[in-house]
């Protein structure tokens, strides 16, 4: 299954609502973080779901090629920065999709969650928002989806 097939089938099975998709990504994050990894490439096209016998979806991370090992937990750079890639990466696959996504919105979603699992709270932080921005493309930052 493409991971579009997936994404697809995630959202008829919670009726458009991805907030448990994005609970569900951001709490593998923030475990990994928590365990002093850091992905390098956290993003939504390195997210591994194996259909369950109940035709629910397990969630997972792969390509970990490019990761690196903290003695300690994550710092809150690396964190933010890997918040902000999973986040664009989400509004990305969602225009290709053709659903309307606020992209502030969104980035405060991830972060609100983020910040409920681990107290690291990005909301505010510029360089979480920047980063995101930069990771879309150029062409998504003005579309109509970019409110």
């Amino acid at each position: 299954m493409t991971l579009n097939q997936v994404f697809n089938e995630f959202l008829e099975q919670q009726h458009g609502n991805c907030s448990d998709f994005i609970k569900e990504v951001v709490r593998i994050a923030a475990i990994i973080h928590h365990n002093g990894v850091e992905h390098g490439d956290l993003k939504l096209s390195n997210v591994l779901a194996v259909r369950n016998s109940d035709r629910s979806f397990t969630l997972g991370l792969f390509d970990f090629d490019g990761s690196i090992k903290y003695s300690g937990a994550v710092p809150a750079k690396a964190r933010s920065r890997e918040l902000a890639r999973m986040a664009s990466s989400y509004f990305m696959r969602c225009c290709d999709l053709g659903i309307a996504v606020d992209f502030y919105g969104n980035l405060q979603q991830w972060a609100a969650i983020y910040a409920e699992l681990t107290g690291f709270d990005f909301s505010d932080n510029k360089a979480y928002i920047n980063r995101a921005v930069r990771f879309v493309p150029g062409d998504l930052k003005y579309r109509k989806f970019m409110q």
